[in-house]
């Protein structure tokens, strides 16, 4: 099971708490830090490949997603 955690680095606490995260990762492959632009891109790439294996697709809410 996967879990997430939301830190606004621009306070000291989740500066401190991204500082640790960050200490973790290269020894840890179950450590990740992904951007909101990231999660993003990774939540369409999700709903697309899901629409795929189903063979139907809402045009409308692939579009707005894209923000066409």
């Amino acid at each position: 099971m996967k879990q997430y955690i939301v830190v606004d680095d621009r306070f000291k606490v989740g500066q401190y708490l991204l500082g640790i995260v960050k200490s973790l990762m290269p020894t840890n492959k179950s450590v990740l830090i992904i951007s909101e632009e990231e999660l993003a891109d990774r939540e369409l790439l999700m709903k697309m490949n899901e629409s795929k294996k189903t063979g139907f697709a809402d045009k409308k809410e692939v579009l707005s997603e894209l923000g066409l």
